[in-house]
């Protein structure tokens, strides 16, 4: 009979617990048998990671290197540079490319450039974003306007207004600024 010295002792094993044999090997549901011969589920939020890419849109004739971005229609949006979801069998680059076509109304690059990838915590959902980072170059007179996103995805009719910027002269939405100090080399 046990006298309570040893209650959390595994009885097959003789082991005792630690923190990382306690828990279930799956963190979004596995089951395991307690001490006391009752089996526990555990049950956790998982983390889903989505495929997105980003741009760094500069343009080509600008005496300095400007930015560009747009004021997304919900204030608590921010400012924002084009980006969106990869699609399946896309890569990034193809992903880029669409997504600034569909949220901008550009079409021409003189040059598409890879910078990075990482993987960016949302902080107030249970999901991650692998961010891929690109940089492109456009020929682009307009210092501003207005275009109405295209495409299927949940910002479909969305309209945004473009401007350009400075890099850094103002803090991006999302952390979408971590990076923009490359197109700057």
């Amino acid at each position: 009979m046990n006298d309570g010295r040893n209650r959390w002792q595994d009885r097959n094993s003789g082991r005792k617990p630690d923190s990382e044999n306690d828990f279930p090997a799956n963190p979004d549901r596995d089951t395991y048998t307690s001490p006391l011969h009752l089996t526990i589920v555990v049950v956790t939020e998982s983390t889903f990671t989505e495929e997105k890419a980003y741009a760094y849109v500069t343009r080509k004739e600008a005496e300095s290197r400007e930015l560009l971005v747009f004021e997304h229609p919900n204030p608590e949006g921010g400012v924002q540079i084009p980006k969106g979801g990869i699609e399946d069998g896309e890569s990034p680059r193809e992903a880029v490319v669409r997504e600034v076509k569909e949220e901008s109304g550009l079409t021409e690059f003189e040059s598409i450039q890879s910078l990075t990838t990482d993987v960016w915590e949302h902080h107030e959902k249970p999901k991650s974003y692998r961010r891929h980072f690109f940089h492109l170059i456009a020929e682009e007179s307009r210092d501003q306007w207005r275009h109405t996103v295209t495409g299927d995805g949940e910002d479909e009719g969305v309209v945004y207004d473009y401007f350009w910027i400075l890099p850094g002269s103002i803090s991006l939405a999302r952390e979408m600024d971590d990076y923009v100090n490359q197109i700057l080399l």
